[in-house]
């Protein structure tokens, strides 16, 4: 099993050797922290959402920010998925219960509200904030087995639906970007996906397919992508492009042939980070479109996003590649032997 060396000089351990503790101990331990961290994020806003931050010098005295849909719609499958791992079915029943919260912000349109949700403010609808939602609602519905859940996922997402300008094949209103979507909105256009998945409405199937091909035409030369940042002046930050791997890698998963382009694409871009994790021993901050790297910072939420994805891209090709490795058993079933030669293929 592998280890890894910590130094706990904080916890009164001398400054000799460091223990060495297995890998798996020291990912119980830190998953234990970051969601009890959850909870109290939680149990500050009175379990009215999840805080979307913590900082004294920017909210005195508590140091506690308003909860956020973005930051609830993250938790409540982390939860989820952190009470399977540790077997305390406390953080799914705080999950489920902020999913309710989540359904309680819905505006009447179906989309959820953008920003900090403190008094009036945050009322405005938000592309990206709906989106996320529809991830933790099918979550909870998931877990739950409650129809009103759904229902709701399916509200937000025939919002996002009517939300497309048809035109311009992207979302043009409701973004902190004004009329040029960002390339990792494609995040959104997964959870249109996973709904479609669910529910089979058209509308949703056609919405995300539009919006994910108009979103990855505007690639530059050395693979990048000009919008994959929050502004296209800045490099992007890693967490940004994990999330738009991720909702490539969900069409391609979900729509199978009809979204070859995108699992191809989630698949080159996974591999140029694999590569930039395996020369430099880490991932950087933030990259531009021609993947000049900023190490001036790390960015810890695109590192776990990345992670998981590695490892769930890495899943599905062994399991593409098994598929294709088992002769069919249909006795009608026509074998053909291909030899690769230098400079042609032969056929047999």
């Amino acid at each position: 099993m592998a280890t890894v060396s910590m130094t706990k000089s904080h916890a009164g351990v001398g400054h000799g050797a460091p223990a060495a503790i297995p890998f798996q101990a020291l990912l119980r331990e830190r998953a234990g922290l970051a969601a009890a961290y959850m909870a109290r994020a939680i149990a500050e806003t009175h379990r009215h959402g999840v805080a979307g931050f913590y900082s004294r010098p920017i909210r005195p005295p508590g140091g506690w920010s308003g909860a956020d849909v973005e930051g609830t719609s993250a938790a409540v499958p982390a939860l989820l998925r952190y009470a399977v791992f540790s077997g305390d079915v406390f953080y799914s029943e705080r999950a489920v219960e902020q999913a309710s919260w989540l359904m309680g912000t819905q505006l009447p349109n179906g989309a959820f509200p953008a920003g900090e949700l403190r008094g009036q403010s945050g009322r405005d609808p938000g592309v990206w904030e709906t989106g996320c939602a529809i991830y933790a609602l099918l979550a909870a519905a998931g877990q739950a087995e409650e129809a009103r859940y759904l229902a709701s996922a399916t509200n937000a997402g025939r919002w996002l639906v009517r939300a497309v300008n048809g035109s311009m094949r992207m979302w043009t209103r409701f973004t902190e970007h004004g009329a040029k979507t960002p390339a990792y909105y494609t995040y959104v256009c997964g959870a249109l996906a996973r709904l479609w998945q669910q529910t089979q409405h058209e509308g949703l199937r056609e919405a995300a397919l539009t919006v994910g091909h108009h979103l990855v035409d505007d690639r530059d030369d050395a693979g990048g992508f000009r919008t994959w940042g929050n502004n296209p002046q800045d490099m992007a930050p890693s967490y940004t492009i994990a999330a738009m791997i991720r909702g490539l890698a969900t069409m391609g998963m979900v729509f199978g042939a009809a979204g070859a382009r995108f699992a191809g694409l989630s698949r080159e871009l996974s591999a140029r980070f694999a590569v930039d994790l395996e020369e430099r021993g880490r991932l950087a901050g933030a990259y531009d479109e021609t993947w000049e790297a900023d190490d001036g910072f790390t960015c810890p939420a695109g590192n776990a996003l990345m992670a998981l994805i590695l490892v769930v891209i890495l899943f599905f090709t062994f399991r593409t590649q098994a598929v294709l490795a088992t002769p069919p058993e249909s006795a009608n079933a026509v074998n053909i032997r291909v030899i690769g030669h230098q400079w042609w293929w032969e056929f047999e």
